[in-house]
């Protein structure tokens, strides 16, 4: 089956023309202009094709749609992700969605947290992500996403980071030799723990330890 990227002029040619050979030889002159520009129609499909556009491209379409948090030290794919959400964080821009969503675009999963969930003052909030903030760039990297997307009364009470906690656990009875103590028996591979993890605080003088599967 031809398509527009293989078909020749010569086949679209009447038959009354067929016989001509200047009309012949004038169309096959231009069949390699003509397959060149068809094959860069695919080039104006822009949005539908992010995912394959190059870096360079992705940047100057964060340009074009306004995009108000963008770090040249992203990822490709965190830049793609920006620009795919642009016009819908610019039209809730200001509600903890935008925010939730720029997060997530640029740092990964991020979970807003409203001051009435937990007991805060009103207009502030807290946020609890899993994206790697390893360094001070990373973290006001951070911070300038939130400034980005946020409202300008609501303030922020804290960042909670969690990350899985892989351990090797083990089970057993004490055996005691000559005065030493060793656990000896391993858990088996039958059984499937879930390690827990949270942070620790400090209330009235108890320890609160809060865990999250």
């Amino acid at each position: 089956m031809r398509d527009l990227y293989t078909m020749t002029l010569e086949e679209l040619l009447p038959h009354s023309l067929l016989s001509d050979e200047n009309v012949i030889s004038a169309a096959k002159a231009l069949d390699g202009e003509i397959q060149t520009v068809s094959s860069s129609i695919l080039e104006t499909l822009i949005l539908p094709r992010i995912d394959e556009l190059s870096e360079e491209i992705v940047d100057l379409l964060a340009w074009q749609f306004h995009v108000d948090f963008y770090d040249p030290a992203l990822s490709l794919t965190a830049k793609r992700n920006l620009v795919k959400s642009s016009i819908l964080v610019h039209r809730r821009k200001g509600t903890p969605w935008a925010v939730r969503q720029v997060c997530n675009d640029a740092f990964g999963y991020a979970e807003i947290i409203e001051w009435f969930d937990y007991g805060g003052e009103p207009y502030h909030f807290s946020i609890l992500t899993e994206g790697s903030l390893v360094d001070s760039v990373a973290w006001q990297s951070f911070f300038r996403a939130l400034e980005s997307a946020k409202n300008v009364r609501s303030w922020l009470d804290e960042i909670t980071i969690s990350r899985p906690l892989h351990l090797d656990l083990y089970y057993g009875m004490p055996e005691l030799t000559k005065g030493t103590t060793s656990l000896t028996t391993r858990l088996p591979d039958s059984i499937v723990t879930k390690p827990y993890y949270g942070t620790a605080t400090g209330k009235l003088g108890n320890m609160t330890l809060t865990t999250l599967r």
